[in-house]
């Protein structure tokens, strides 16, 4: 390329900025250009000369690392009469000629063909009748507004205007003030911004398909510098990993002051349950079988149970009435018969308690008292939101009538401070010297000893028990010894009380909780909007637990609003499904330090491509930045910058799909390395030569493949001032140690400082490694989300020698890189991972000969539009890897004659995107003149050798007649093919199988 036509370019060349929100673009040249090929999809944007300069670009990355560098470029705009330059030096919130409030949230998941009202807090006087408004970075269009109702109408398709991204406006964020409504873009950082570049006319009409020459965030807030320019700073796309993965997730708390029964689970309070005296544990009753006026009462059968046969003076007996209202009553027994204690015909006298008269149907049971009375929280089989604490004073009263007595008086008062203490008072001595005993017991059994504070409802419970685990206590407030925390009801402790006693309890009443039965859990703030069980939120909670710290984890189905279960109460009901009810309780107990539950990033069987870019893509996981926002936070690239046809081309999994769960926030770029790595990929900047638009990309990082190049640096493109030269890159790798995982990443409960489950295993290049002087150089490489079983002998042959010997191949020995100067319109399309064909007669081979052209993998260029060069650095090794042949394949069983068009599936094997980032489907890849082979359905021995004679839109056209069978054209043997398809990857077939003479393989699989 001489100077004199760069000299020419540089006369034509436009440059402009746009940045999304802004109605106006600055250009650099002397003729405004024609917007057209530019234009935001919704929305009008004026061309305004004042770009002054546009500073170098520097895009380039690490193929071990696997992911881009961070740069920024400089712009500066000089302030000239009526270009609206000015703009840029608006700042909020008090730039913009009108502000108010957003009073109603605006959800992302409202986007293009919905009206909307906009409702403001403040007057909305000083806005304009009709325009646009901005809320956060999304300008929104309105046709109408309302001064009275503080309204503004907006039509179908007004949202994202301006290049702007729709996004979520919540009108009550959690802990913090509502978004503003502005009447000009006035906040700067982190918008999205270009420049673009190409040669115009004298009309302004392009000559060329403008492209992105940088494309990112504005870093800061445009500033004037000396000379009166306002200069803009843009970091390109990779500064996107800059930011850390989860950082920006939100938090919540458990909702205090209600909590929501579902009516079906944990909503049943016992009054009380069992009472044991000091003795043996007996079980046995016997039913009243007429009534009696007084002593003795005559049991219905005629033998007497033999536990009923007991002499010991501490037996004691409960009465139990056929009538709820009269209660029960504790009394002394004696056992008494005509003819002794074997009598049959025996009888029971009551000594103490017994009321006027006993009727049929009455129970006499030895020494045990059963479930009395239950309280439900809410209405049974319907879900409730109930004010907590303020419940309990239902259900002290509900006890009181659950142990009050006819005669002679209530058993026992039992009541619940508001000290948070469960008092038990005996009003009226036991007949026999036996004592009760008051007891906790696990809440998971059907029944308890003592008085329980319910079966269902173990959120009472001491601090930092969790239920299950209970402590017990003597009723005169001295802690039990707790030698067995789970004791059998074989053995109570002997703990008793005695008439005028007091037991008290210190029951913990949490301010909230929720427990495995539930099936929802009450936040104070939404964080899982969108959820499904199509598509569920994870969530992470962290708690206490004897003192350490619990880190607990569900997949949540749903979420909604409070309110919509009853009406006027606060906070959100995430519902989780049944079979995901596990782990252990959270509550939420003052002076202690309180649970803190947030949304968490988790894959279940994913890809790693589909990981990445859904890393990348997700927002706050409602869709509202494209299909894959689906997590409740990422790094919100832009979706339109990410470029999903080049990572559906690498959704290649060597070691299987993933599962796993972000619990903290991590480096971003330590997590993309990691993914990238694995799969031999690298995240890089790609210039999509059908938009014109720089795109993050996902590409091959080991060795290329020729076939793959997607251009060509002549010997004639260098620079005559920046000839090449090679030098080498001695960065190697010749150890790895691989973390992987026991169990499932997913898992449920984990508990700080104990084992997470990760080992490592090493893999090293014992050859490099002599060579290189005998030190290895090692990474480490977190397989998140696989789990092997360390002791399966499968796991290094099978899973990580082929990752480890794909990365020792390409990194394990010193590498030669190709570095210098071309032509702007040369470099402009390359990009870090690009593979291109370099030529040049500097290039020297492994072998020390020259080497007159190779196959390259870009790794970096410096792009500069005012000077209108580019400084390229490409690697190169020994050897290049071979692609696979390209195929068709037919799915008609017509059959198809000579010469007419055979319809074949667009992109059954070919990724839809080229290494260029061009569309193509599968038929591109072959040519008019190919020699092909169509070959039946598992019928390769009916095979038909044709020649191609034409190339169509997903057709192709043969020579030869094509049978009625379904199928795949590929391409004939190697000596029949054409240039171009020998060079993919084949097989030998049974003749040449001799490889030791340099006989090349011949059929192509």
């Amino acid at each position: 390329m001489s100077v004199q036509d760069v000299t020419a370019r540089w006369i034509d060349l436009c440059a402009v900025l746009q940045i999304d929100g802004l109605d106006t673009v600055w250009y650099l040249g002397s003729t405004a250009p024609d917007l057209t090929p530019i234009a935001p999809a919704r929305g009008t944007q004026t061309a305004k000369s004042g770009l002054l300069s546009v500073g170098s670009t520097s895009a380039s990355i690490s193929l071990q690392e696997g992911v881009p560098d961070s740069s920024s470029v400089s712009l500066r705009v000089l302030i000239q009469p009526d270009n609206n330059a000015r703009d840029l030096l608006r700042r909020a919130p008090f730039g913009p000629s009108a502000r108010t409030t957003l009073e109603a949230s605006l959800e992302g998941r409202q986007q293009l063909g919905i009206p909307l009202t906009i409702h403001a807090v403040d007057p909305i006087d000083a806005f304009p009748a009709s325009g646009v408004i901005h809320i956060g970075q999304e300008a929104i269009a309105y046709t109408s507004k309302s001064n009275a109702a503080r309204t503004f109408s907006c039509p179908s398709g007004g949202r994202g205007m301006l290049g702007t991204r729709i996004q979520r406006h919540i009108a009550d964020p959690p802990r913090s003030k509502a978004p503003r409504i502005y009447g000009e873009c006035a906040t700067w950082k982190r918008r999205t911004a270009r420049v673009w570049v190409g040669q115009v006319d004298s009309t302004g009409a392009w000559l060329n398909a403008p492209v992105v020459e940088a494309e990112g965030f504005i870093s800061g807030i445009p500033q004037r510098d000396q000379q009166g320019a306002i200069e803009v700073e843009l970091e390109t796309l990779p500064s996107a990993l800059d930011a850390e993965f989860g950082a920006a997730g939100v938090e919540t708390k458990l909702q205090t002051g209600y909590h929501i029964f579902d009516g079906d689970n944990a909503n049943r309070f016992d009054a009380f349950t069992e009472i044991w005296t000091v003795g043996a544990a007996f079980d046995a009753e016997e039913q009243v079988g007429k009534a009696a006026g007084a002593n003795p009462l005559t049991l219905a059968v005629g033998a007497v149970p033999e536990l009923f046969k007991s002499t010991d003076p501490e037996a004691m007996a409960l009465l139990i009435s056929a009538k709820p209202a009269a209660g029960i009553r504790a009394v002394g027994a004696a056992l008494a018969g005509a003819n002794g204690p074997d009598d049959p015909a025996g009888t029971i006298s009551l000594t103490g308690g017994v009321p006027a008269a006993v009727v049929a149907g009455d129970r006499i049971k030895n020494a045990r008292l059963e479930f009395v009375s239950s309280y439900e929280f809410g209405t049974p089989g319907s879900a409730a939101v109930v004010e907590w604490p303020a419940a309990l004073d239902d259900l002290s009263a509900e006890l009181q009538n659950a142990v009050t007595a006819a005669t002679p008086g209530p058993w026992a008062a039992v009541t619940i401070d508001a000290a948070g203490s469960m008092q038990v008072e005996p009003q009226w001595s036991v007949q026999t010297p036996a004592p009760l005993l008051l007891r906790w017991l696990q809440p998971s059994t059907s029944t308890c000893w003592g008085i329980c504070p319910g079966s269902q409802l173990p959120a009472l419970t001491e601090a930092g028990i969790e239920p299950g685990d209970w402590p017990a206590y003597d009723p005169r407030g001295r802690r039990a010894r707790r030698d067995n925390p789970r004791p059998s009801p074989a053995q109570p402790p002997e703990v008793g009380l005695e008439a005028g006693d007091v037991a008290e309890y210190g029951l913990t009443i949490p301010d909230a909780w929720w427990q495995p039965p539930e099936r929802y859990m009450h936040v104070a703030d939404s964080i899982a909007a969108g959820a499904s069980p199509a598509s569920p939120v994870w969530i992470l909670a962290k708690h206490q637990r004897d003192g350490a710290e619990v880190r607990s984890t569900w997949p949540v189905v749903g979420e909604v609003a409070a309110s919509t279960i009853t009406g006027g109460t606060p906070g959100f009901a995430l519902e989780i499904r049944e079979q995901d009810r596990a782990g252990v309780s959270v509550a939420q107990v003052s002076g202690d330090e309180p649970p803190v539950i947030r949304a968490a990033a988790a894959w279940r069987d994913e890809s790693t491509s589909t990981i990445i870019r859904q890393a990348l893509a997700s927002l706050t996981g409602t869709g509202a930045n494209g299909a894959d926002d689906v997590q409740p936070y990422g790094l919100g690239v832009p979706s339109a910058l990410i470029d999903s046809a080049a990572f559906d081309a690498m959704d290649i999994d060597p070691i299987g799909p993933r599962s796993h769960l972000f619990d903290e926030a991590e480096d971003s770029r330590d997590i993309i390395s990691a993914f990238c790595r694995s799969i031999g990929a690298v995240l890089t900047e790609r210039l999509n030569q059908d938009t014109g638009r720089r795109m993050l990309s996902l590409e091959p990082s080991g060795l290329p493949v020729p076939q793959q190049s997607v251009q060509t640096i002549a010997n004639g493109d260098w620079l005559v001032t920046g000839r090449p030269v090679v030098v080498e890159d001695s960065d190697t790798l010749n150890r790895i140690a691989f973390e992987l995982q026991w169990g499932d990443p997913l898992q449920r409960v984990s508990i700080e400082d104990e084992d997470r489950g990760t080992y490592t295993i090493g893999v090293t290049d014992t050859d490099s490694t002599s060579e290189q002087g005998g030190q290895p150089n090692s990474e480490d490489l977190p397989l998140y989300g696989i789990r092997a079983d360390e002791d399966d002998p499968r796991l290094i042959q099978d899973l990580l020698l082929p990752l480890a010997q794909a990365r020792f191949a390409a990194y394990g020995y010193p590498r030669k890189v190709v570095q210098g100067q071309v032509a702007y319109s040369v470099g402009v399309t390359l990009y870090p991972g690009a593979v291109v064909t370099i030529a040049a007669d500097e290039l020297d081979g492994y072998d020390g000969q020259p080497l007159a052209s190779t196959t390259a993998l870009v790794v970096s260029v410096e792009r500069d539009v005012m000077a209108q060069a580019c400084t390229v650095r490409a690697v190169y090794w020994p050897a290049n890897t071979a692609g696979w042949a390209p195929a068709l394949q037919v799915t008609s069983t017509t059959g198809y004659s000579a010469g007419v068009a055979i319809p074949v599936t667009a992109n059954h094997y070919a990724p839809s995107a080229s290494p260029s980032g061009a569309a193509q489907t599968d038929v591109d890849l072959f040519a008019v003149g190919d020699a092909v082979s169509f070959i039946p359905r598992g019928d390769y021995a009916s095979k038909v050798d044709a020649t191609v004679t034409a190339i169509g839109t997903n057709t192709i056209t043969l020579d030869q007649n094509v049978p009625a069978s379904a199928g795949t054209i590929r391409p004939q043997d190697y000596a029949s093919t054409s240039a171009v398809l020998r060079g993919y990857c084949h097989m030998a077939d049974g003749a040449d199988l001799d490889f030791t003479n340099g006989d090349p393989a011949k059929v192509y699989s």
